[in-house]
């Protein structure tokens, strides 16, 4: 784990991701115990811990829609598009961990409509691999993949090696 908070915050953020996404005990469980003994702000602290729930089973697809993640992952207009896209990522991971698959795909809608151009994560995250099929995610993940594309050809256009 890296020394300094603001590096720190994000490698068990990231980890945490892994450990929800693989469904893994073991390393939800070495995680929490470093959540418990760091020195994080209380906000940080409980988003993790409520991530950390999952794949520790202490957690039913009825307590995460409650109030409190609501609060942890907005993705309302009190928030930038681009934390609202992320935040809706995570809302999409966290409710295919439980099985609420219409609660999912609904975050996916939102993080579609905030901006989402992570193609590679919809191809790859395997929680998402439920929702694959439906006719919905495929919708949406085609106007993601237009949307990266079109990202893709301007930046493409505006700059070359060379403006590196």
């Amino acid at each position: 784990m890296p020394s300094q908070l603001g590096d720190a915050l994000p490698w068990i953020l990231i980890q945490t991701r892994d450990a929800v996404w693989h469904a893994d005990r073991e390393s939800a469980e070495r995680l929490q115990a470093i959540v418990d003994q760091a020195k994080l702000p209380p906000a940080p602290r409980k988003m993790v811990t409520s991530m950390l729930d999952i794949p520790l089973g202490r957690v039913t697809a009825e307590r995460l829609a409650d109030a409190s993640m609501e609060a942890q992952l907005p993705y309302d207009a009190s928030v930038p598009p681009r934390r609202a896209s992320l935040n809706a990522q995570f809302r999409a991971e966290l409710r295919c961990a439980l099985g609420a698959l219409d609660q999912a795909l609904e975050a996916l809608r939102v993080s579609t409509e905030q901006g989402l151009i992570d193609v590679l994560w919809l191809e790859r995250c395997p929680l998402l691999d439920p929702i694959r099929p439906r006719p919905e995610f495929q919708q949406l993940s085609s106007r993601v993949t237009d949307r990266a594309q079109r990202v893709s050809a301007t930046i493409a256009t505006r700059f070359t090696r060379a403006d590196f």
